[in-house]
């Protein structure tokens, strides 16, 4: 029988050191290309049907990833920043952390 799907996820970097650099989506979507380049590795993995699901956070680094990696058929975004510059405006309090600006 032949595998529907493989779910992946990541751990998001977390702690205070985490946040004071957080790169909204960076090395986080790097992490991310990586998994697809693994995924390149297997021979059961059928690489035309490759899909991605994102929530919250998740669902911003989906966007990140759809932009710039084509390996990606399908996604899935759920309550997923698509605004970063309005969040950015509306959340003042994030601001200290950012390093996007």
């Amino acid at each position: 029988m032949p595998i529907s799907f493989i779910p992946f996820a990541l751990h998001q970097t977390t702690g205070d050191e985490a946040v004071k650099e957080d790169q909204f989506g960076g090395a986080d979507v790097d992490d991310v290309v990586r998994i697809l380049d693994l995924c390149e590795q297997f021979s059961y993995i059928d690489k035309d049907a490759i899909n991605m699901m994102g929530i919250s956070r998740g669902g911003m680094m989906t966007y990140e990833v759809l932009s710039k990696d084509e390996r990606v058929h399908k996604a899935v975004v759920v309550s997923g920043l698509s605004d970063c510059f309005m969040s950015y405006e509306e959340k003042v309090i994030c601001r200290p952390y950012s390093i996007l600006w």
